[in-house]
């Protein structure tokens, strides 16, 4: 049976602890308990209309391992909630054809999810959906664990969150995202996704995992410049690109070139694949190591489904050539800072990051990085220590001492300010200098 990753095991201990509370003191007490142990205290409960039902969830980002997360979490809910060993669990998910890979995970014998329930409940467990509900046994229940699977909108109530950087730290996603905008048209932003691909797949012959780089194309939908059609043309004519077309797949609606393929198999020839958003529902390579998107930035639509696909590490294993521990990314945009605007909202409004984490998790390309010709000159940065927004651009320059630790970047609410390395003393008067009035005291509040 797959181990869980021990930021898995912490998130489901704190949902089993807040089940194990509210039993004694309540619902609401007990999310006030978990959120003062959190330093999270005012963050308010919404009942919704569960009453004493407890309604949370587990805030994990893409990439997470959220379906083996809750695959055990049922028996041990279960138990802490219930105090029964033969739960009824209804399992939730945002789309149709995520609900079928779902059961189909859940009643394979050789699959971790279906793995991880039998080692709580050996055969007693029935997975179904609604329509095969009927035909469950009413003298099963109690008697077996009932798994019924189908679709609904997330939940709001955020019990335990799983940082990005915990998952990194496990080896489960590929970061930073190596973002590379293209003010200059779409086919210098698929070539630079080729030549991309290329090298990455020249590092992984080096690696002891077979590893097959993919690029995902998005392209543009009927109507637009870069069509399906208009992309693979490029790609395998002689004034394009001169790739073999047995190396592309194409899955759209309507053209399902993926399916019955195993992409993570040796003799698999695929290496890149286009579709325009149906990659979105059920579809999970972790070869999928860049994302080009052809759709104009501000409008692109489901662009942060496809790069949760390029997220995911092989194997769960970090691998040797540090190139391939990151994930990389190119879009359609006028400028860097539009594109790493566009980006960071999406991983933290739709994708799990919080916001300083999505700051953290986009860089340039840097000088030399996968012998590309980028423009970016700039040494990588470092780490930063220290991450605060603002709804105002700081009111002094940074000093000219300070300007290599310290990075003010515009956002649509007004500026992330980082600071990278240690905040020093003279770091920290100087942003308290920059900031007064009405501004100095939640300045003061995020540097504490």
């Amino acid at each position: 049976m797959l181990k869980l990753k021990g930021y898995q095991d912490k998130a489901l201990t704190e949902l089993i602890t807040f089940l194990h509370r509210t039993r004694i003191v309540g619902v609401e007490a007990a999310w006030r308990e978990a959120m003062a142990k959190q330093g999270r205290s005012g963050t308010l409960y919404h009942a919704l209309a569960f009453g004493e039902v407890p309604c949370v969830c587990l805030r994990i980002p893409t990439g997470g391992g959220k379906t083996l997360l809750a695959a055990h979490a049922i028996a041990q809910a279960g138990k802490a909630l219930n105090d029964t060993d033969s739960p009824v669990a209804l399992w939730l998910t945002p789309a149709d054809a995520i609900r079928s890979q779902t059961i189909e995970a859940l009643n394979n014998p050789r699959h971790p999810y279906r793995q991880a329930l039998e080692g709580y409940f050996k055969q007693r467990v029935r997975v179904c959906d609604l329509e095969q509900l009927a035909t469950v046994n009413p003298l099963d229940v109690g008697q077996q664990a009932i798994v019924i699977v189908t679709t609904i909108q997330s939940f709001r109530n955020v019990l335990y969150h799983v940082s990005a950087q915990a998952l990194k730290t496990e080896d489960m996603i590929k970061l930073p995202i190596v973002l590379a905008e293209h003010p200059t048209g779409w086919k210098d932003a698929v070539r630079d996704a080729i030549l991309t691909r290329k090298h990455l797949e020249t590092l992984a012959q080096r690696e002891t995992d077979y590893i097959r780089p993919i690029v995902l194309f998005q392209a543009q939908a009927k109507g637009g410049d870069v069509t399906v059609e208009v992309l693979k043309k490029h790609l395998v004519s002689e004034e394009g690109e001169k790739i073999d077309k047995e190396e592309i797949a194409v899955a759209t609606g309507s053209q399902k070139e993926l399916n019955g393929i195993n992409l993570m198999d040796k003799t698999c020839r695929v290496r890149y694949v286009i579709t325009v958003e149906a990659l979105k529902e059920g579809w999970d390579c972790s070869f999928a190591y860049v994302l080009c998107s052809l759709q104009e930035s501000r409008s692109a639509k489901d662009v942060e489904q496809l790069l949760g696909r390029v997220l995911r590490m092989p194997y769960a294993k970090a691998r040797s050539q540090p190139e391939l521990n990151k994930a990389y990314a190119n879009v359609l945009a006028a400028s860097f800072s539009e594109a790493a605007e566009q980006i960071t909202d999406k991983l933290v409004n739709n994708m799990g990051f919080e916001r300083y984490e999505a700051v953290l998790a986009i860089q340039p390309p840097q000088q030399n990085e996968l012998d590309l010709d980028h423009a970016n000159t700039q040494p990588l940065p470092l780490l930063p220590d220290f991450v605060m927004t603002a709804t105002i651009a700081p009111a002094l320059p940074i000093p000219e001492e300070l300007q290599e630790h310290i990075e003010v970047r515009p956002t649509m609410n007004g500026v992330t300010v980082i600071v990278r390395g240690e905040m020093t003393e003279q770091a920290e008067e100087f942003l308290l200098s920059a900031y007064t009035g009405k501004h100095q005291p939640r300045v003061q509040e995020q540097i504490e």
